[in-house]
């Protein structure tokens, strides 16, 4: 016979919990009224997600599930703690067995038959027939003057239905109950393009300073950021949780702190606007998707602040090249390289070809692009006078044409930087009409097959360099 299985494995969420209970000790005796403690999630251990705490539990199969539960904390203050179930076990109350419930359970399916009409044998009598009919046309007369407006037989311009516009959604005083269904549309639809948002990155070199952290969400509140990427923190992974709760409480987010110490990248946004996955984490990038909730828009985003080094560098430009060989969705890069592609992005030093070859390259073979920006051109300066000022343009927002294509109307900020060295980022992106949009070369085009030409005539190489850009351009 076999062993009746009695207990199950489960996951739990505890939203909003103190970050000061999430020790092994603490949840061991806060689940102990849901079931007994086995392990908490990584994310909870190396609190990379502040928003819950996701702990792995063992359970009655038939036990209550409590939606909460409520503890006793070290002050002797009474606390109630939610708590949410990605699934329960469904129990059917008719044959008391799990994975299915009682309305489809086949003990308890009701059987129907087919019972004839009884045929009337009286039939009624012609007063009561004329009277119904009477009491029919007078109903029916009530209704129609009920459901119908009188309209003069003479009038200056044809009748219309009179509209209304309340939150984004078109309704329709019409009479004709019927055709209710009919009268609203999509928000999307009434101007052809979705909602703009906001992003934005910042080196902000040292968030532990609390004048620092003031002057940040001041900006973030000012600009109506929705999703933002802070660089060069130095915030130790202990004091993360205090960034969060005064940047940026009820949102979600993610630090790379368990590739780094530091903790060089952190990425925040709102929960109700962005569903963000994460595809790929190092020391010098955070890869993400991006899921607009409005529109059910994605695209690919690389969250990026590169070392000093030179040769460290090289793993960035390796992950970029790599994952741009893997895909052709819409994708952006944005952050602080630490490097530079042009040699006017420097002034006050010497630039070298060799010190724009790794990241020119890089961005080539990648496909990648500046979006169009206005705002400072030099990102980063050494706050020095005279002779000893360098500036350089090492911040930058890049994307391929395919995000290019999708955000036709998007365009990058570069702020004034106050106190700060680096200029901070905002990017605002709305999804324009689908329609005639001018021509545009791309340097990554002369690397093509098609526009290899050779030959001697200048006339037959005009003519081929024209043939093959209108082939590009359609």
């Amino acid at each position: 016979m076999k062993d009746e299985v009695r207990t199950i494995p489960m996951w739990i969420k505890l939203p909003g919990l103190d970050l000061k209970y999430w020790g092994a000790k603490a949840l061991t005796k806060i689940c102990g009224g849901v079931g007994k403690f086995i392990k908490p999630d990584n994310s909870t251990l190396n609190k990379d997600k502040l928003q819950y705490a996701l702990v792995l539990i063992e359970t009655e199969l038939d036990g209550p599930l409590p939606d909460s539960i409520t503890f006793i904390n070290e002050k002797g203050c009474t606390i109630t703690q939610v708590v949410q179930y990605d699934w329960k076990p469904i129990l059917c109350n008719l044959c008391k067995r799990f994975g299915h419930e009682g309305k489809s359970c086949k003990r308890g399916a009701t059987v129907t038959k087919w019972v004839p009409k009884v045929k009337q044998t009286q039939a009624m009598t012609q007063t009561q027939q004329q009277s119904q009919h009477a009491t029919q046309h007078q109903n029916d007369k009530q209704q129609e003057d009920e459901d119908f407006t009188a309209i003069k037989r003479k009038t200056s311009s044809p009748q219309r239905l009179t509209c209304a516009a309340t939150d984004g959604i078109l309704s329709v005083n019409n009479k004709f109950h019927m055709l209710s269904g009919v009268n609203s549309m999509e928000p999307e639809t009434l101007d052809g393009k979705s909602m703009p948002f906001e992003i934005s990155i910042w080196n902000v070199r040292g968030l532990n300073d609390l004048d620092k952290r003031r002057k940040v969400k001041e900006f973030i509140s000012y600009h109506k950021i929705q999703l933002f990427s802070l660089l060069e923190t130095r915030v130790k992974r202990a004091n993360l949780g205090n960034i969060y709760l005064s940047l940026c409480p009820d949102w979600n987010l993610i630090s790379n702190h368990a590739h780094h110490y530091n903790g060089r990248i952190i990425v925040a946004w709102n929960p109700h606007v962005f569903t963000i996955d994460v595809l790929g984490m190092t020391d010098q990038l955070i890869h993400t998707e991006i899921l607009v909730n409005a529109t059910n828009m994605k695209f690919l985003c690389t969250f990026v602040y590169g070392h000093n080094d030179v040769q460290k560098r090289n793993c960035l430009w390796n992950f970029l090249s790599d994952t741009a060989a893997t895909h052709s969705k819409p994708w952006c890069v944005g952050g602080d390289f630490n490097a530079i592609m042009h040699f006017d992005d420097r002034t006050g030093s010497v630039v070298r070809e060799k010190d724009i070859r790794p990241m020119a390259n890089c961005m080539l073979q990648c496909s990648l692009h500046d979006v169009k920006s206005i705002g400072r051109f030099y990102t980063w300066n050494n706050k020095q006078d005279g002779c000893n000022r360098i500036l350089s343009k090492i911040d930058r927002f890049l994307c391929n044409q395919t995000w290019e294509t999708t955000f036709q109307e998007a365009i990058v900020h570069f702020c004034p930087e106050g106190e700060f060295d680096h200029t901070p980022m905002v990017i605002t992106t709305v999804k324009a009409h689908h329609g005639l949009k001018p021509f545009k070369f791309y340097n990554h085009w002369v690397t093509h097959e098609l526009l290899k030409i050779q030959s001697s005539t200048p006339g037959i190489l005009l003519v081929r360099a024209l043939e093959c850009l209108k082939l590009f351009r359609n």
